[in-house]
């Protein structure tokens, strides 16, 4: 109940204030958070070590705080989906490479369009929808169920169709079938059944869901990632289509498609660490 309350306080705020206002207040709660959460800031700062050994403490803390910090404004713009319109979009998203998301559609009817924890994933659904695609969003079910209904209206206001995590298969396949393009993140495993793969050079366990329904319906994989530049801005970038290879090894098809899925998203999480949102340590 404390947390539900707390999202709606930050939504009412949020949708007060102009977004620079809603950044300063986002950045001091979440320095505050990042000060007294002990458990969640050792599980960001162990993560960070793992990917950048060669960095120094002070580095790895800094980056850290930033995630932190990002994180909450992350959630200030979520916030305000209910005003996010064609106006928005124009002043603080730069979007690249939108083709490859209509041309698939063309050629393949659904897409699967995977993206990680990165930047702002939720926004990324948002102005896909928002430019006229359908877009179908897998969501893991929060366990309090007003925050779920909460998180589901705000993504509702852009359009979003969502579907729940639990029994998301069969719905996808037939949001691929209807030509919609299907949403999932390719970076943190919610059903204990995932691939164990190399990411980072350890192991770690990756989602299934995006390589084995990208298989299952003979449609590429478009990796999707929105993050927040130096100038403040969006910028919603599309990688080339990944295209399902058959070799008669149904098994290590799927794992080589999601090992290709893994190495971009490795390359972003290189390039923009503090906006990889994860708050649980990844690798025991």
């Amino acid at each position: 109940m404390v947390n539900y309350l707390i999202y709606r306080l930050g939504h009412f705020i949020a949708v007060c204030l102009p977004l620079r206002l809603s950044y300063t207040l986002a950045d001091l709660v979440c320095t505050i958070q990042f000060i007294i959460a002990g458990k969640d800031r050792r599980a960001v700062i162990a993560n960070f070590r793992a990917i950048f050994p060669e960095k120094s403490r002070g580095e790895i803390l800094l980056i850290s705080w930033k995630m932190f910090r990002n994180f909450g404004r992350y959630l200030a713009v979520f916030f305000k989906f209910a005003l996010i319109d064609d106006k928005f979009i124009k002043k603080h998203v730069v979007m690249e490479n939108m083709e490859y998301i209509s041309e698939s559609l063309k050629k393949y009817g659904g897409v699967i369009a995977t993206t990680a924890h990165i930047g702002n994933w939720e926004l990324a659904a948002a102005v896909t929808a928002l430019r006229g695609y359908p877009v179908v969003a897998v969501a893991m079910v929060h366990k309090n169920k007003r925050i779920d209904e909460f998180f589901n209206k705000q993504r509702g206001h852009t359009g979003v169709e969502i579907v729940p995590l639990g029994g998301a298969v069969k719905k996808c396949l037939k949001a691929l079938k209807e030509r919609k393009v299907v949403a999932l993140v390719g970076d943190r495993d919610f059903t204990r059944g995932g691939f164990r793969l190399d990411f980072f050079g350890r192991t770690a366990i990756i989602p299934r869901g995006p390589a084995m329904l990208a298989f299952k319906a003979n449609t590429p994989i478009i990796p999707g990632f929105i993050t927040v530049q130096k100038d403040g801005k969006f910028n919603l970038r599309f990688e080339e289509p990944i295209l399902p290879v058959a070799t008669g090894n149904e098994e290590k098809d799927v794992v080589e498609l999601a090992k290709r899925c893994l190495r971009i998203i490795e390359g972003y999480i290189r390039r923009y660490p503090e906006q990889w949102f994860m708050f649980r340590q990844f690798w025991i």
